[in-house]
């Protein structure tokens, strides 16, 4: 092993950079790259949760991991919303180390940033040796580190670093990057160890860029350029050498399809579109001018011009309007440019088919959103290399630097300035409102950020606005009844929820919300029925079966409580929620023992369950257990401490104890926290010995 090692020490260096220490050369700029990257995103680090990092991260209880455990790695990795197991793997390392404290969160996200950008760094240094390539730079590591800090540095990177779900798409780019690396190692390597070594280690790196996420699919075919363009010198001969290789990387490219898209790729492209107000024909007409729009920005990348949910037209034919025909010329140029550069110019002819070719999986059929700039986050690199050809001209090389220095500087202010962006849900939506003044989604969202916040008359008129808009936006009817709710306004709530239901009959969201109105009305016979709608919708929702469970328990029909509760264990195991309100039905059953065994499974999963250990305490105080029930009464206050309930329960057995002086204790925190003392307690505040004399 340790020749192993000593001979990739020596095939590393064997790449060294001319001229003086090689190592110090390669050192000094991988350190400025990092060191770039946390002063631009340093004012990031802890800007709050945003947009899906609701869905993947704060409310999905699969990632939240409390033990290192395979099974609980497995879980985070397999039963998440998204089926993509390396970045949910990441997520729930946060958490197991963070919790949900955000500045984890956003550190490993720009750690994940700088290492791709030093791999790209690494990657250009020994590219522009390769082949056709090699001559024709006298300082390649300048040409590779100017390239690799526009990529670092660009704005509109800003989304996938501050956006902390987006991790996935930086992820997979850094994996991708790494795999490109490993197999240009593998291809330059010395002996046949050192190669398979290399090569392992970029079949490696490219599974992990497939499981952070899909669009990693071309890697084969992007890997299978590179070797044509720099290892081949675009020898065609070699593809009739090689069909049997390259039948393989399409037969990797095409089971990646099926292996995400389903057996049936029509249909698995298809169901994509079941939600969305556009055809297959119209997104593949609109991605001509979405893919022009993505060239402006890395050209022209000002705040002004970014944003996180862009209201862009749909193309309803090719010349509707006239701007998707005259995409379509561009971007056939620009295939035709980089097809007539290949041999003139081969790194810029192969950066103009990277940059097509990362883009194909997201703005192709797939039938997704039809514009997000962390699309660009892998494919901006092939057009950054266009700044090779202002590099070989006959331009003053001081003139060279100092407008290369101007445009980074100016990258890295327009960056810094968009983080100030992402600072919390108020700033991020306040901006996509003003530049999409009449898409609903920003406003509706911009609810969401003011109903968390409890500032529910703000979050109304957001509502009200997404309303205006489009009346029929079942979700939005939905939100503005829970908001109604919060108010106590549930009247209004109930008039919101049946609205949504008529637009969608099928709105789980909303049957659930409407019995949960109806429960707190004490409505229960009618929250039952929404619950049951909901269940025969969706079957399969642990959260329904939970409500529907408490309905019942409302009304001491525990028998079906305990089923449902039972049944809502059953789909989501980790669900702690419900083992300690199955443990309040067996409790007020007069089942004591299995109370305090749900309880305690609770407490497994999450032991600050303040909750459950004062229920814990209850059971046990009725079963005469009072020092089991203090131990658990004093676990609830320690992790609550203004948990007034266990507080009156404490002061209430030391009374009766005798042990006076701990009573007063508890009773004193409840007065200092607004609440009343029984008569009969009030003589021990006043002097806690009295009590000795009774």
């Amino acid at each position: 092993m340790k020749k192993i090692l000593l001979q990739i020490k020596s095939s590393y260096q064997s790449l060294s950079i001319p001229g003086g220490s090689s190592g110090l050369r390669r050192l000094i700029p991988t350190l400025l790259i990092v060191v770039i990257c946390f002063l631009i995103y340093s004012n990031t680090l802890e800007t709050s949760f945003h947009f899906d990092d609701w869905l993947y991260i704060i409310d999905n209880r699969h990632v939240h991991l409390k033990e290192l455990s395979f099974s609980k790695l497995a879980a985070a990795a397999t039963k998440s919303p998204l089926p993509r197991p390396v970045s949910n793997i990441s997520f729930a390392l946060n958490y197991y180390f963070g919790r949900l404290n955000v500045f984890g969160y956003h550190l490993v996200n720009l750690l994940i940033h700088a290492l791709a950008g030093v791999i790209i760094y690494l990657l250009l240094v020994t590219t522009l040796n390769l082949g056709s390539l090699k001559g024709r730079y006298k300082k390649r590591e300048r040409l590779a580190l100017i390239i690799t800090l526009l990529w670092v540095m660009h704005p509109i990177q800003t989304q996938p670093v501050n956006y902390i779900m987006q991790r996935m798409t930086s992820l997979a780019g850094m994996f991708y990057l790494l795999s490109l690396y490993f197999y240009m190692r593998g291809r330059l390597g010395g002996t046949r160890k050192i190669r398979v070594l290399f090569y392992s280690g970029s079949m490696a790196a490219g599974l992990l860029a497939l499981g952070s996420k899909e669009n990693a699919g071309v890697l084969p075919l992007i890997l299978a350029l590179y070797e044509f363009y720099f290892f081949q010198n675009l020898d065609f001969r070699v593809i009739r050498r090689n069909w049997v290789f390259i039948i393989g990387i399409l037969v990797i490219f095409i089971s990646t399809a099926f292996i995400y898209l389903g057996p049936n790729v029509v249909e698995g492209v298809l169901e994509f579109y079941q939600n969305k107000d556009f055809t297959v024909g119209e997104r593949l007409l609109t991605q001509l001018r979405v893919v022009m729009h993505y060239i402006s920005l890395l050209f022209a990348p000002l705040p002004s011009r970014l944003n996180l949910d862009y209201d862009f037209p749909v193309s309803q034919s090719l010349f509707n309007p006239p701007s998707t025909f005259f995409s379509l010329l561009g971007l056939i140029g620009l295939v035709v440019m980089g097809v007539y550069l290949a041999r003139r110019n081969p790194l810029v002819s192969f950066g103009v088919l990277w940059f097509l070719g990362n883009l194909v999986v997201e703005s192709s059929v797939v039938g997704l959103e039809m514009v997000f700039e962390h699309r660009l986050y892998l494919p901006s690199l092939g057009l950054f290399l266009l700044i090779e050809g202002i590099d070989r001209r006959k331009v003053n090389e001081r003139a060279f630097i100092y407008g290369a220095f101007t445009v980074l500087l100016l990258l890295a202010f327009w960056a810094i300035q968009r983080n100030t962006v992402w600072k919390d849900e108020f700033t991020l939506w306040s901006d996509s409102v003003k530049k999409s003044p009449d898409k609903v989604r920003p406003y509706n969202n911009l609810g969401i950020a003011y109903k968390r916040k409890g500032m529910y008359d703000e979050a109304i008129r957001a509502y009200q606005k997404v309303i205006s808009i489009d009346p029929d936006h079942a979700n939005a009817h939905t939100n503005l009844g829970l908001v109604y709710a919060k108010k106590g306004k549930y009247e209004e709530a109930i008039r919101e929820y049946h609205k949504a239901i008529v637009i969608d009959p099928a709105y789980v969201e909303a049957h659930v919300n409407l019995g949960n109105t109806y429960a707190i009305k004490g409505m229960y016979d009618e929250a039952v029925q929404e619950f049951e709608k909901a269940l025969r919708i969706k079957p399969d929702s642990a959260k329904t079966y939970m409500n529907l469970g408490i309905a019942y328990a409302e009304q001491g029909m525990y028998d079906e409580a305990i089923k449902a509760y039972q049944r809502t264990i059953f789909l989501e195991p980790d669900f702690f929620e419900a083992y300690g309100n199955l443990g309040n039905a067996y409790s007020f059953m007069g089942m004591y023992d299995k109370a305090i065994r749900e309880y305690h499974k609770a407490l497994e999963i999450k032991p600050d369950f303040a909750g459950a250990f004062y229920n814990l305490g209850s059971t046990y105080a009725k079963k005469d257990m009072p020092d089991e029930a203090i131990r658990a009464y004093q676990r609830a206050v320690g992790i609550n401490p203004y948990f007034v309930e266990a507080h009156y329960k404490l002061g209430t057995i030391f009374y009766h104890r005798k042990q006076y002086d701990l009573s007063a204790r508890h009773f004193k925190i409840m007065e200092r926290l607004g609440y009343s003392i029984p008569l009969e307690f009030r003589e021990i505040l006043r002097e806690p010995s009295k009590g000795l004399k009774k």
